[in-house]
């Protein structure tokens, strides 16, 4: 996801739904990310994306729901999201009002209804979805200009 995203040194990577907290740690590690940010429902997970954090203070993990991430959408640089399509289209209009203009948004499996991905690719791998493609991306451009729906829900 960061690859395809193409994480550059100091950029800030906001993670909706960070799970264990796997790409919060490889992106301040691998790809040296200034900060990365995730936010997670399950408490479970919260606890063990905090500990795979361990004392590392490029690496904030809040127990929120993505729907709060307003403030922390405008200071991002890639959004990663491993949401269902129906989580991402919610997500949709914070991301379109909040995003900075040179952000990215790259999702696991999951993509945005009736608006086609700016670029994707194959993850392989154990534990891989196997879905065609299965990792997707959308610039910032990309997502604006794509037409606005009425209210899903």
């Amino acid at each position: 996801m960061l690859e395809l995203a193409r994480l550059r040194q100091g950029e800030v990577v906001l993670d909706l739904g960070c799970g264990d907290g796997r790409l919060l740690v490889q992106a301040v590690s691998e790809y040296g990310a200034s900060r990365a940010v995730g936010y997670e429902l399950d408490a479970e997970l919260v606890a063990a994306s905090r500990a795979a954090a361990g004392d590392d203070k490029r690496i904030e993990v809040r127990h929120a729901d993505a729907l709060d991430a307003r403030g922390a959408l405008a200071e991002a640089d890639v959004v990663a999201l491993y949401l269902t399509e129906r989580g991402n289209s919610t997500l949709l209009p914070l991301l379109r009002s909040h995003l900075r203009p040179s952000a990215r948004v790259v999702s696991y499996c999951w993509g945005m209804p009736d608006i086609p991905p700016t670029r994707t690719a194959q993850a392989v791998g154990q534990g891989v979805v196997l879905s065609r493609p299965n990792v997707l991306l959308w610039e910032y451009r990309d997502l604006v200009k794509a037409p606005r729906l009425g209210s899903l829900y």
